[in-house]
């Protein structure tokens, strides 16, 4: 779900109570599906700059999912330690997808790569993107 308007909490939430509702409630092949909604809280000793960007952006998400072709569609909130570096798989969260390999690498890896960071140990932001899609490979 794009929008070009300013999303807030309720509106992902109304989002996904509409994903997962009775009315809804169709035979699909299996899917996973991350929402994120993001949300600014601007400064107050920031608003004062010219630019106007000073604050804090974090992301509100939420998991869907219909645990294989033909589920019932169910949602969660991601945890807190999903939402700072987290992964999604094709695996089927219930049946043990959440520990596949390749996804507790990436993450393991990605956390690494946010750590060294924000210690200063990456050099450029190139260095950051590169290292980034090397996850991915």
């Amino acid at each position: 779900m794009l929008s070009t308007q300013s999303p807030n909490q309720s509106d992902l939430q109304d989002y996904v109570d509409k994903l997962i509702s009775p009315t809804n409630q169709k035979s699909y092949a299996g899917f996973n599906l991350l929402l994120l909604s993001p949300i600014f809280t601007q400064s107050p000793q920031l608003s004062a700059e010219p630019s106007g960007c000073g604050g804090d952006l974090r992301f509100e998400g939420n998991y869907v999912s219909n645990s294989g072709g033909g589920g019932v569609i169910a949602a969660r909130p991601l945890q807190p330690e999903e939402r700072r570096c987290g992964g999604i798989t094709n695996g089927i969260e219930s049946q043990n997808g959440v520990n596949w390999e390749k996804l507790v690498r990436g993450r393991a890896e990605l956390q690494q790569l946010l750590d060294a960071n924000k210690t200063g140990k990456i050099g450029s932001e190139k260095a950051l993107i590169d290292g980034l899609f090397d996850i991915l490979r």
